[in-house]
């Protein structure tokens, strides 16, 4: 052999020669997590994920909403048979109220009618509205308004059907009779109803008509018969209500019980 070989020899240090002697490359290898200079790679933009959460959220005040419908329906159900289980349970009787209307006793006057041998009785009383709110005597017949008769035999109520009542005509008007002519008409004075306003008096005439049964019955077949003497008059009417200690009005409307005293009207 020569000095000179046909082989080459590496320059390089030789342990960065390979196993094959072949020549490697100077270039510095990059590093794996190295920040690269070069131009990123644009992300990939991940699709979205199903909102489970909220379709849950969704699902649970759907629930709760149908349970709170349910509730109240239920409850007004409830309250409804509530109320209609009230309205048909025995109720407790209201008192009769005695003190609504006072009545006192003013006067009796006497008018003799048109048919024969036949007496009315004019009592007068003030009636006396001692409550907050205005009331009407209704007049008769009437469906809320009884006329009882308070008697003294025995503590019982009897038919008070006779009486009827008008509130007092003042001296300054004037009654007609149904042909125009000025004069005494019945059917003024003897057509209710009476308004008496709250805390209010209003003069009140109760009529109670007496046949010739009860004329003669007071004053006996041996006297004459002379209805325009007041003696007679108040010997008919004291026959009459001999029995009766007081005329009752019950007011099924407002639950008022008026009494009507006639103590003082027989004397």
């Amino acid at each position: 052999m020569g000095l000179w070989s046909n082989k080459r020899v590496s320059l390089l240090p030789k342990g960065t020669q390979g196993v094959s002697g072949e020549r490697l490359s100077l270039l510095p290898v990059q590093k794996e997590g190295a920040p690269q200079t070069g131009p990123k790679p644009e992300r990939e933009i991940a699709a979205p994920k199903p909102r489970i959460r909220a379709a849950r959220s969704w699902k649970r005040i759907t629930i709760l909403s149908c349970f709170g419908v349910a509730g109240f329906g239920f409850a007004v159900a409830l309250m409804a048979g509530g109320v209609y289980w009230y309205s048909r349970s025995p109720k407790t009787p209201k008192a009769w109220n005695e003190k609504a209307i006072q009545a006192l006793y003013v006067g009796t006057k006497f008018v003799e009618e048109g048919k024969e041998n036949t007496l009315r009785a004019e009592l007068v009383f003030d009636l006396w509205n001692t409550t907050g709110y205005d009331f009407t005597l209704e007049a008769k017949p009437s469906e809320t308004m009884i006329v009882m008769q308070k008697v003294r035999s025995e503590p019982s109520l009897v038919d008070g059907l006779g009486l009827t009542w008008t509130v007092e005509h003042g001296s300054g008007t004037g009654q007609l009779h149904a042909d125009g002519i000025p004069g005494f008409s019945r059917e003024a004075f003897l057509v209710g109803p009476v308004f008496i306003p709250a805390g209010e008096a209003v003069r009140v005439d109760f009529w109670s008509e007496y046949d010739i049964f009860d004329i003669v019955a007071a004053i006996g077949n041996d006297e004459k018969i002379r209805l325009s003497d007041p003696a007679q008059q108040r010997k008919i009417l004291k026959h009459a209500l001999a029995d009766t200690d007081s005329f009752v009005l019950l007011d099924k409307k407002n639950h008022y019980r008026i009494e009507l005293p006639l103590q003082d009207a027989v004397k």
